[in-house]
């Protein structure tokens, strides 16, 4: 089934979650975070998160704070609430936000050693692996790769969606002291 926010795991605004060798899979949210939406402080140490659909943040949505350490996060889709019809006449949604394997709206994401981030997609829209909004990125290890930012129009600003595998937006903050941001492709306008 589907869910509005977090098909596995729902983190409530100011909660304290741990996971350890966690796995989830092929999970849909219709809106943010097809896998996991954070809202308080999370820490996932161990296995993987793969599979996850939503509008944004594919496979996770986080609103506050974030660690990940030795887990793989990958294959995630931000749909941007748009269908496709079979004539590929596009409707609905939103072409603003992406990240197809983690949206941050605000707060801070630390990513350590061991974890691994790939393969995200999003439609229509930015960061093929990550999109941050507002908040701090802190990478102390890992791979950020092959991330995909597909689009083949202009949003109603007149912008290109770009943004393969990072998308920051002017309240962003990208610290990277060791690890890897490889093979993203951005379709239209920018990487």
């Amino acid at each position: 089934s589907t869910k509005a926010n977090g098909a596995a795991i729902f983190a409530y605004l100011d909660s304290t979650v741990t996971l350890n060798n966690v796995e989830v899979s092929n999970c849909s949210a219709a809106q943010k975070g097809g896998s996991i939406f954070n809202a308080g402080t999370m820490t996932i140490t161990g296995g993987s998160i793969t599979g996850g659909q939503g509008a944004v943040g594919g496979n996770i949505y986080t609103k506050d704070s974030l660690t990940l350490s030795d887990i793989t996060i990958d294959k995630g889709i931000a749909t941007g609430g748009i269908t496709i019809a079979e004539d590929g006449t596009v409707s609905g949604g939103d072409r603003t936000y992406g990240g197809g394997n983690i949206y941050m709206e605000q707060g801070q994401l630390n990513i350590q050693e061991g974890t691994t981030i790939a393969d995200g997609t999003t439609r229509f829209a930015n960061g093929g692996n990550l999109y941050v909004d507002v908040g701090a990125v802190n990478m102390t290890g890992g791979v950020i790769s092959g991330g995909d930012s597909i689009t083949n129009n202009k949003n109603a600003s007149g912008d290109y969606k770009c943004g393969g595998n990072v998308a920051l937006q002017s309240a962003a903050i990208f610290n990277i002291s060791s690890g890897t941001v490889t093979g993203g492709t951005a379709h239209e306008g920018g990487n």
